[in-house]
């Protein structure tokens, strides 16, 4: 994920960071991480790791194209995805992603825009 936290997902008073970081880790079943602006892994939940391969140190910092295959990269596509989510402050796209160890997985990405856009008319 592209963004930052809103309103909807924020920990509000009475819960802390170390709450809100344990459940969001409690997630097995889904790769949930931030990017920055440039596309660069921010963060990694254990459910990334698991299903992605990379420890959190291995990948942060990293750029998400290394999740996609070949041919999504020769056509630009990450940086597709992240200018549409620049653009209308959110994208969803499903495909093949590519995991530590090559082998391939079907994964779906729904970057969004750290600052909330309408989409331009």
């Amino acid at each position: 994920m592209y963004g930052k936290l809103d309103q909807r997902t924020e920990p509000t008073a009475g819960v802390d960071l170390a709450s809100y970081r344990l459940l969001v880790d409690s997630i097995p079943d889904y790769a949930i991480f931030m990017l920055d602006p440039e596309g660069r892994v921010m963060t990694w939940n254990l459910g990334a790791q698991r299903i992605k391969g990379y420890l959190a140190e291995e990948i942060i910092g990293q750029h998400f194209s290394v999740f996609y295959p070949p041919g999504p990269l020769a056509e630009a596509w990450p940086e597709h995805e992240l200018a549409m989510a620049r653009t209308t402050g959110h994208f969803e796209d499903e495909g093949w992603r590519i995991r530590k160890d090559g082998s391939r997985c079907t994964s779906r990405m729904a970057p969004c825009s750290a600052t909330p856009r309408s989409p331009v008319t």
